[in-house]
């Protein structure tokens, strides 16, 4: 090789070595924020929901995505039907579920709800119905039947039920407090979750009037069943001002 020729090639030389390293780190510092893995790999067949077949899992979905959401949810102990439909009750489960990972509870299916559901740390161990029903009659022992009929209608004795208001706030839990009246309460949705304080803090809000105005709707319902079965208790034709949205 000529002199001339090898000095150019000996003065490209540090230049290329640095952009070698320059490329190496990179790639190393990708793997590492990736847990080991390229960015955009496929982490299907054990991790199916972060594959790229599966990046959208949302409200009206119908598929193998949404049955192995559903799968996950149920395994961490938030009992739904595994049918591969995403409708209210399953996002109202992944709602619970990002509540309890202390993820925001925005009911979206995203990369880290998706990577909670395989890390397996949550693992609710909610009441049976039946608990429920005799622990609501234990508290409420003023009115056992008519609160039992309330619990029923708001959350079906659910105690890890969620429902959504058109003003971008919840109802928690058996009695299915609203973010306002938790506050008022001194609680949290997370608390009422726990059947046992939601219960005992619904039976406080009952103390403050002695009747189900904070539940007018469902208050409602039982009356009119119970005057059907010839069994009404309490005031009738009084107006019931709500504490819920």
């Amino acid at each position: 090789m000529p002199f001339r020729l090898r000095l150019r090639y000996l003065r490209r030389w540090p230049v290329l070595v640095g952009s070698l390293l320059v490329v190496g780190a990179a790639v190393a510092g990708t793997v590492l924020l990736t847990g080991g893995r390229p960015a955009g790999a496929d982490d299907s067949p054990n991790r199916p929901l972060l594959s790229a077949k599966c990046r959208f899992v949302a409200m009206g979905h119908q598929d193998t995505c949404v049955r192995e959401l559903q799968l996950r949810l149920k395994q961490a102990g938030l009992d739904l039907d595994v049918d591969g439909a995403f409708g209210p009750f399953t996002q109202m489960r992944v709602v619970v579920f990002q509540l309890l990972a202390g993820l925001e509870p925005d009911g979206v299916v995203g990369d880290g709800t998706k990577r909670a559901l395989y890390a397996g740390r949550v693992k609710a161990h909610p009441w049976s119905p039946e608990r429920v029903d005799r622990r609501v009659r234990e508290v409420f022992t003023e009115d056992a039947d008519r609160a039992d009929g309330i619990a029923k209608c708001a959350s079906n004795l659910d105690p890890l039920y969620s429902l959504g208001n058109t003003n971008g706030t919840r109802n928690w839990g058996v009695f299915q407090l609203y973010d306002g009246t938790l506050r008022e309460l001194g609680g949290t949705p997370r608390k009422a979750l726990d059947p046992e304080w939601n219960i005992q803090a619904a039976h406080r809000l009952w103390a403050r009037t002695h009747d189900f105005r904070a539940w007018p709707s469902c208050d409602k319902a039982y009356q009119a069943g119970a005057s059907k079965s010839g069994t009404s208790k309490g005031p009738k034709g009084k107006p019931e001002p709500s504490a819920t949205p």
